[in-house]
């Protein structure tokens, strides 16, 4: 018998070419079945894991009881000590999801928070945030009404961000953030638990990263056994603001301050405080601690700056210097909104 006699649907759908209309239509409706099954789109190798996963359960075995652990995820827990959580935020399909790492590796599935940051939300905030710095210049009313409102922002953040993770969260000293996108912006040692009344800072030791794939590099620098004594210390206070000395008449004395903690330290203020100074001592230092004006950019973070004796020390004058991985600490205008 002929083939094409014998099997006609075989022939007519799976040997022979469809038309571009066919294809489109079926490719069509399978993005919508995917949207309706899953509510996302359609992605590369994501929806093959997971139609491959309801094929697995219509047979009876439960895959969501398995658990993939990436060697990117072992390898950072090995690097991180038991009292620390890794937290990275990672923004998909105008979601946040978090991804958990402890010392043991994943802590739990992907957990998706909800909407992504949102700039408009992020800098009104950041602006409230920013009215306390004025707060000394203020009637006490106006102070308490200003923290108010700055409070307001930080603990709508943290309801979104941190609260979801609370399980989780209590069961460490020290946590390792690394945000997405806009959420580098976020200030997150000051996000505020309306419950507790306490911000994030004062329950958790907070180390920030662009990336935990980079933990594993400078994991070695957090030493715990490590005292002051045991460090070179660069510090920097330069009280110039607009290019006048004097506007941050503290920034010296706070300066001064920290330089007597260390037995070795570089101390640069005021006049000393130059480009020059600070590039050629700053890579035989163990800490870098910074008392300083500073103005971060959102829209071209490269073009922030910390400001100087002679002007401003910008991002990109600090890309080819070669640091013995330091530890750093910004205390400057600006440096609360997580990055410079």
């Amino acid at each position: 018998m002929d083939e094409k006699k014998k099997y006609p649907f075989h022939e007519k759908y799976f040997k022979k070419e469809w038309s571009y209309v066919t294809g489109s239509v079926l490719l069509a409706m399978l993005a919508l079945a995917l949207v309706i099954v899953t509510g996302g789109s359609w992605g590369v190798t994501g929806p093959l894991g997971m139609w491959g996963g309801k094929f697995l359960q219509l047979i009876g075995i439960n895959a969501d009881s398995w658990k993939a652990e990436s060697s990117a995820a072992a390898e950072i827990g090995r690097r991180l000590p038991d009292d620390m959580l890794a937290v990275s935020f990672v923004e998909m399909h105008d979601r946040v999801w978090t991804f958990l790492v402890d010392a043991a590796g994943m802590v739990a599935e992907p957990i998706e928070l909800g909407a992504r940051l949102n700039r408009a939300d992020l800098e009104n905030g950041l602006r409230k945030i920013q009215r306390i710095a004025h707060a000394p210049e203020l009637a006490p009313a106006v102070v308490e009404q200003q923290t108010a409102l700055a409070q307001e922002a930080l603990s709508a953040w943290y309801v979104a961000y941190l609260a979801p993770l609370q399980p989780w969260l209590e069961r460490y000293a020290r946590l390792l953030i690394s945000p997405d996108g806009w959420m580098n912006a976020l200030p997150f040692a000051c996000l505020y638990d309306a419950a507790s009344r306490r911000y994030l800072c004062e329950t958790h030791a907070i180390t920030m990263t662009p990336s935990l794939a980079l933990w594993p590099v400078y994991a070695h620098t957090m030493r715990s056994d490590a005292s002051a004594a045991d460090r070179t210390a660069l510090v920097v206070g330069a009280s110039f603001r607009a290019g006048v000395q004097g506007a941050l008449p503290a920034t010296v004395t706070e300066a001064q301050t920290v330089a007597g903690l260390f037995a070795a330290s570089t101390l640069l203020t005021e006049q000393a405080a130059t480009m020059a100074n600070f590039l050629h001592t700053a890579s035989q230092a163990h800490l870098i601690y910074i008392a300083a004006h500073g103005e971060h950019h959102l829209a071209d973070p490269s073009a922030s700056f910390i400001e100087l004796a002679d002007g401003p020390l910008r991002v990109r004058d600090i890309l080819g210097l070669r640091l013995d991985r330091p530890v750093v600490v910004l205390n400057a205008c600006d440096t609360h909104r997580g990055y410079l």
